[in-house]
């Protein structure tokens, strides 16, 4: 998948970088006059315009990271709105000692109030299709090449906060849009749980304007990234009133087979409303 080869890409420039050339750029040059190549590289590999309307900004040991202010990533031709992907900051840092071993440890994420559009028009293609690798032929086991680049991989959480998320079917004749989209998560490391809570307002396709969602639980993506497992989790949807909480022990879902197995199940209601 071309996303997992300029994941590629971006580590081994953080280890080039990571040397003296780090020290260098930090103390010499400013970022900001590196915006019209960075966007002339990002429109070269996805066909997409990159707008950088706020200042860039980086540092150095013993994280390498940037900051980004208020950028936009345009949409795939034929869909709209103008852009997939919009937000006020991104906030991205690497460690540099563990790269000497071959460990990839990425500081906490934090994207601040993006604005994301993900459509599928009529003949069923998705605005997404062709950053994925849509209709090109499979590399040669990317992963495997990741594995051998890397040893590991630690990243020390995500925090997404005041998000918007609008999704438009167009095969299926459905819209949902979630606002006040706040997503946060302890330390991601394969095999490991990982601690996630998640709120957000819901409405469209058969919804009230007020339905207000809340998860919370642990996360398990399989080292082998074949199952999601999730424990200890609770979910919570608020419409017009109304409360239904869902809670289980344990859920598992194998990607390969499709099968979910769920254990010790609890759901309460309160005035519940089915809404179709």
């Amino acid at each position: 998948m071309k996303i997992i080869k300029w994941l590629l890409w971006l580590v081994l420039f953080v280890v080039v970088i990571g040397g003296g050339a780090a020290v260098f750029l930090v103390t010499t040059v400013d970022p900001n006059d590196l915006k019209p190549q960075i966007s002339e590289r990002v429109e070269s590999a996805t066909g997409r315009t990159l707008t950088l309307g706020g200042d860039l900004s980086w540092q150095f040991y013993p994280w390498v990271g940037v900051t980004i202010n208020d950028f936009a990533l345009s949409n795939r031709p034929g869909f709209s709105p103008d852009h997939m992907l919009k937000a006020e900051k991104v906030d991205v840092q690497v460690k540099l000692m563990p790269l000497l071993s071959k460990q990839l440890e990425i500081g906490q994420v934090i994207l601040q109030s993006p604005d994301i559009s993900l459509a599928v028009n009529e003949q069923g293609k998705t605005n997404w299709g062709d950053l994925a690798g849509e209709g090109s032929q499979p590399s040669e086991a990317p992963e495997q090449e990741a594995g051998a680049m890397l040893g590991g991989l630690v990243i020390q959480g995500v925090n997404i906060s005041e998000g918007n998320i609008n999704w438009v079917d167009q095969l299926a004749g459905q819209q949902y849009a979630l606002s006040g989209f706040n997503l946060s998560t302890g330390v991601i490391e394969p095999g490991v749980p990982v601690d996630l809570e998640l709120s957000t307002e819901v409405s469209g396709t058969g919804l009230p304007a007020d339905a207000k969602v809340t998860l919370a639980g642990a996360v398990l993506l399989s080292e082998a990234m074949d199952a999601v497992s999730l424990s200890d989790f609770s979910k919570q949807v608020e419409m017009d009133g109304s409360v239904t909480r869902l809670e289980f022990a344990s859920m598992d879902y194998s990607l390969a087979s499709g099968q979910l197995t769920l254990a010790n199940i609890q759901l309460e209601a309160s005035d519940c409303l089915l809404y179709t």
